[in-house]
């Protein structure tokens, strides 16, 4: 082997073997691995591109990221396997590697899982009519705050209400909105809207998109939960934005992290009205990098986890597909494997 050869190879496996500095967004020194997304990482087989081979699901099937409210070094993970129908509550410990189940929900009926400051889960079951169960981690107890059938799905707003997105007839049409419930079940307001998303609260302002009617463009809206009422309305510029528009969560009190269909991710600025895109999927040409199970930035606000696909063929030579946990970095697209 030629001396030089010789040395490029020890200073590749050097660089391999060097321990990542530990994250400045967090509390701690991480007991879980960073492990960099490789460059070949985008492998996917042309057939499984064209619906030939749907591969067998390694690992955990997880399907949405929450962080802590209360602590940035924990965040939870649900996951659901199919043909499985009760989604599992993971908590992870970023600080000591240390993976615990919180619990199965029985009859789950929500594509979002929401925590608030008081570490509860507001969902509602499958059955007809629907019941409406807030879960405390804590404690591990639920209870009932309310029943209809008609409700979507559910999200909170603050500890002491949350929001539904629900069809409701009014002058007997039934027409699709949002309502804001107390606790108990009350009604406060009800915006009607059609489709979107909405964000957590940030100084009792809440993002929210969707269409004025049935087919109008998408439009981001600032709800004042104290006053009720909508204090701003905006169009979401560029033509990556133009269909079905996601509010993930507030950046900063005047920017918004915004997705679309799961393959664009950006960042709208409520002042200039513009918008940045991280990165855009169908320009990469990566199917792994997918957008699923999204979490809220954490720590430094630049930082958030993210699901990838990962596309392989294990010892056996038979073609495998694993969800990897991954932390994304917004400013430089730097993309690394957490290994717990």
């Amino acid at each position: 082997m030629k001396p030089q050869l010789f040395i490029l190879l020890l200073f590749i496996a050097a660089c391999q073997n060097e321990e990542l500095p530990a994250p400045t967004d967090m509390s701690c020194e991480w007991g879980v691995t960073l492990e960099p997304i490789l460059p070949d990482s985008c492998f996917v087989p042309f057939s499984t591109l064209t619906g030939n081979i749907v591969p067998p699901i390694t690992g955990l099937e997880i399907r949405q990221i929450t962080v802590s409210p209360n602590d940035n070094d924990i965040i939870y993970l649900l996951e659901r396997t199919p043909p499985q129908t009760k989604p599992t509550l993971y908590k992870l410990n970023l600080c000591t590697g240390n993976l615990e189940l919180v619990t199965t929900f029985e009859n789950y009926s929500n594509n979002h899982l929401r925590i608030n400051n008081k570490e509860q889960i507001v969902y509602r079951t499958s059955d007809i009519p629907s019941d409406i169960i807030i879960y405390d981690i804590g404690s591990g107890s639920s209870y009932t705050v309310l029943s209809d059938f008609m409700i979507n799905e559910l999200g909170w707003v603050n500890d002491t209400s949350f929001i539904a997105e629900e069809a409701i007839m009014v002058n007997g049409e039934w027409l699709f909105g949002r309502t804001i419930y107390d606790i108990q079940g009350n009604a406060l307001d009800t915006l009607f809207l059609e489709s979107g998303e909405f964000s957590n609260p940030l100084n009792s302002k809440l993002a929210i998109t969707g269409q004025s009617e049935a087919f109008s463009p998408f439009k981001l809206f600032i709800y004042d939960i104290a006053s009720q009422t909508i204090t701003a309305t905006y169009e979401v510029p560029g033509e990556e934005f133009s269909g079905k528009t996601f509010i993930l969560d507030w950046l900063d009190g005047n920017s918004l992290l915004i997705q679309r269909t799961g393959y664009i991710l950006g960042r709208f600025n409520l002042d200039t009205q513009t918008t940045d895109i991280f990165f855009n999927e169908y320009e990469s040409g990566c199917e792994n990098h997918v957008i699923s199970g999204l979490g809220k930035p954490v720590g430094d606000g630049v930082h958030l986890f993210k699901t990838r696909y990962r596309y392989y063929y294990d010892e056996n030579d038979n073609f495998r597909l694993q969800r990897q946990l991954t932390r994304y970095n917004m400013e430089t697209g730097v993309e690394e494997e957490v290994i717990f």
